[in-house]
């Protein structure tokens, strides 16, 4: 499965984000949150090109809806499943935890946290669950 950071990243964005840390201040603060939003924009255009076969769970979705989440994980249907923000996933550490290692990373889920630059199909992101646990 390809990252999912080459999947919401351009050229472009990549070339900004080098940039940052040598603006000022208030122009890093406006950079970051242009780079934050072209990246959700560009996540929200993958779910809505049909080709891709990704589905949304959010609040609107209903209460069964991770419910339905867990279940295609457990049938091996999920290739990985992406957060805005890490703290969307649970309340708590510890069940965030739980679930990533022996929910998602059990069944070959990968799992990504778009806030958190968090992404388990990578090195980094695997070396990350280490620590965490």
């Amino acid at each position: 499965m390809e990252s999912i950071d080459t999947m919401i990243q351009e050229r472009h964005l990549e070339m900004i984000k080098a940039a940052i840390p040598y603006l000022d201040s208030p122009r890093q603060r406006s950079m970051a949150m242009l780079v934050k939003f072209l990246e959700l924009q560009r996540t929200a255009a993958l779910f809505q090109n049909p080709e891709n076969n990704l589905r949304m769970c959010s609040e609107e979705s209903g209460e069964d809806a991770p419910v339905q989440m867990l279940t295609a994980i457990r049938k091996g249907g999920v290739d990985a499943v992406v957060v805005y923000k890490l703290d969307r996933l649970s309340r708590s550490q510890k069940d965030t935890l739980t679930l990533i290692e022996d929910e998602l990373l059990a069944h070959g889920t990968d799992f990504v946290s778009i806030n958190e630059n968090f992404d388990t199909s990578t090195p980094f992101g695997r070396a990350m669950i280490g620590i965490l646990s």
